[in-house]
């Protein structure tokens, strides 16, 4: 399944994204081999997980999405994702874990895509394309 993320994530929005002339990704979603992939290392996260936090809340008081012993204000999230990095270093595709929750596949998505535009991940010198895994943990206590 694709994923097209438009302006009603604008309120994740980073200085990076302004400068960019698209308004909208593609994302995939789906099932992969996420713990045989190599892992992909963060050199920082500047994510607002405050705001991720209550796009999630949200997402779960509006009942849009449900999950067993999750609720709209206790609840804690971890969805597996992968990237392809090409052996210039760039970032051609991610692919999102399929949790049965569109919102929340749009989140991450466009959070790993931002954080890899961003410059987030550490960089790897493999001189070949390769996907690597890594997981983004949404929760609120």
């Amino acid at each position: 399944m694709k994923i097209v993320l438009a302006a009603a994530l604008a309120v994740l929005a980073t200085p990076a994204m302004a400068q960019d002339n698209s308004d909208k990704i593609t994302i995939d979603v789906g099932k992969a081999p996420w713990g045989k992939f190599p892992r992909l290392a963060s050199r920082v996260d500047h994510t607002d997980y405050a705001a991720l936090s209550l796009l999630v809340e949200d997402t779960l008081s509006t009942r849009k999405c449900r999950f067993p012993g999750q609720q709209a204000r206790h609840f804690d999230i971890t969805v597996p994702y992968a990237v392809k990095i090409e052996a210039d270093g760039s970032f051609s595709r991610i692919l999102v874990s399929d949790i049965g929750c569109r919102q929340i596949e749009q989140l991450v998505g466009y959070t790993v895509f931002m954080r890899s535009r961003n410059g987030e991940f550490a960089p790897v010198n493999d001189n070949q394309a390769r996907w690597y895994s890594g997981e983004l943990n949404i929760n609120l206590e």
